[in-house]
């Protein structure tokens, strides 16, 4: 599968989000890496599920990258806390 594939079959929402954000994909998620913008990793979740949920009330207001591995690739998607 390539990035553009892997892009395809990953929705994340709701983006912006106050407390729990969702990661859905086509294929199984292996892990997701909640990131702040300096690059630190927070919250890091594993699994072979295809929807899975991440909690972001413990985090502050502002913007955050998540790294999304699933079926060996690897994609950034950034999401706003509100």
């Amino acid at each position: 599968m390539g990035l553009e594939e892997l892009s395809n079959a990953i929705r994340v929402y709701p983006n912006p989000a106050s407390s729990l954000i969702f990661v859905e994909s086509t294929n199984r998620i292996e892990s997701i890496q909640l990131m702040d913008m300096q690059g630190r990793v927070l919250q890091t979740t594993n699994g072979t599920e295809l929807k899975q949920s991440i909690d972001l009330s413990a985090f502050d207001a502002g913007i955050y990258n998540m790294l999304i591995t699933s079926e060996g690739e690897s994609m950034f998607h950034k999401i706003v806390k509100q």
